[in-house]
C-alpha cells in the first residue's frame, strides 16, 4: 500500500474521469457556435471517516464535472404583414415580389418612408 497521492488515488480514477471531462470541454473551446465564456472542470473528492469513534479509516468519493459554454444566440429578421387575410412572417427580403398582399386592411396605417435613410 502506497501513500495516497491524486494520480493513484482509486487506482487512478481521479485523474481518468478528469481526462473524460477534458474530453469534452476542448471540442467546446474549438466549437465556434460556442460563446467565450469560461469553461471549468471540478474534481471532487470527499473524504469522511467510516467510524465516528475510530477515525483511522475513511470512505473516499471522487466526482469529476465539467461546465460548458453554451452555444452563441443565432441572430436573424423576420418580416411581418399581411398576406391571404392573415399576418405571416418571413425570414426574406421585404422586396421579393409578392411576400405578402398589397391589399391593407382598412385599418392600417402607411408611415411615411426617408428615402435618403434607406440608401
Amino acid at each position: 500500500m502506497g501513500k495516497v497521492k491524486l494520480e493513484n488515488l482509486a487506482i487512478g480514477a481521479a485523474n481518468e474521469r478528469f481526462d473524460e471531462e477534458l474530453k469534452k470541454v476542448i471540442p467546446n473551446i474549438m466549437d465556434p457556435n460556442t460563446t467565450d465564456a469560461a469553461r471549468e472542470i471540478k474534481l471532487t473528492v470527499k473524504i469522511k471517516p467510516l467510524d465516528p469513534v475510530d477515525r483511522r479509516v475513511c470512505g473516499v468519493s471522487i466526482s469529476c464535472s465539467s461546465k460548458l459554454a453554451p452555444l452563441s444566440p443565432v441572430i436573424t429578421s423576420i418580416h411581418v404583414g399581411m398576406k391571404d387575410n392573415e399576418y405571416q412572417a418571413y425570414e426574406n427580403n421585404p422586396d421579393q415580389i409578392d411576400l405578402f398582399d398589397t391589399n391593407q386592411p382598412e385599418n392600417a396605417v402607411e408611415l411615411p418612408v426617408d428615402k435618403e435613410a434607406v440608401k
